[in-house]
C-alpha cells in the first residue's frame, strides 16, 4: 500500500496498460501520468479513470523515449521490465533514474525466473533468461535460430538474485525485495522491489 504523498507529488507508471495501478496511485493523492505503447490500452485506462472519478492522466509513449529529468517522486513499473528483452533494459533503467527526483522511490513488479516456471509449446526459455516465441519465418527481423528453431525475443525473465544485481548495477539501492510465489506450481511468480 502506498502512503499519502507530500503535496504536489507526481507519479509515473511505465507500461500502464489499462490503468488500474495508475488509478490506485491517483486515489492516494499523487498527480499520476501513465504511459504505454498501446493506444487501445490508453483509451481503456482513460475510461477506467473516468469511471472511478480519478484524475489520472494517460499518454501514448515509448518508455525508452520519455523526455525530462527529476520530474517524478514515485515511478511504478507494473510488469514493464520483463517485456524489455535486450540492451534496452539498461536504457529503460537509465531513463527511470533520470526521471526520478532525488529522494524519490521506484516500485517494480516483474516476472522472475524460478525452477518450476512453465510456458506452453509456443515458447522457449533460454539459459540466460531470454523467453523466445517460436516462429516459422526465419527471415523476419529479430529472428534468431536456437536449437534449429526460428525464434523471436518475447521477454527477459531473470532469477530474483539476478534482478537485484541488475537493479544495483543500474545505480539503484534495492531497499526491499520479495518474490511472491503463486499457488499453482509452474505459474509465473512476482518479483517486487522498492528502489531508491
Amino acid at each position: 500500500m502506498i502512503g499519502p504523498p507530500p503535496a504536489g507529488a507526481r507519479a509515473l507508471e511505465i507500461g500502464c496498460g489499462t490503468g488500474p495501478v495508475s488509478c490506485h496511485v491517483a486515489a492516494r493523492g499523487y498527480d499520476v501520468l501513465g504511459v504505454d505503447l498501446s493506444l487501445t490500452a490508453i483509451r481503456m485506462a482513460e475510461r477506467f479513470a473516468a469511471e472511478q472519478h480519478l484524475p489520472a492522466r494517460f499518454a501514448l509513449h515509448d518508455v525508452l523515449e520519455l523526455p525530462g529529468e527529476n520530474l517524478f517522486d514515485l515511478i511504478v513499473d507494473g510488469h514493464c521490465l520483463h517485456c524489455i528483452a535486450y540492451a534496452d533494459r539498461a536504457r529503460l533503467l537509465a531513463t527511470v533514474r533520470r526521471l526520478l527526483k532525488p529522494g524519490g522511490a521506484v516500485i517494480v513488479e516483474t516476472m522472475p525466473r524460478h525452477p518450476t516456471i512453465r510456458f506452453d509449446d509456443h515458447f522457449l526459455l533460454g539459459d540466460k533468461g531470454g523467453l523466445w516465441r517460436r516462429c516459422s519465418d526465419r527471415n523476419a527481423e529479430d529472428t534468431r535460430v536456437i536449437d534449429g528453431e526460428g525464434v523471436h525475443p518475447n521477454r527477459r525473465i531473470l532469477a530474483p538474485e539476478a534482478l537485484d544485481e541488475e537493479l544495483r548495477c543500474a545505480g539503484f539501492v534495492v531497499e526491499w525485495s520479495l518474490t511472491v510465489v503463486e499457488e499453482r506450481p509452474g505459474d509465473p511468480q512476482n518479483y517486487q522491489a522498492i528502489l531508491r
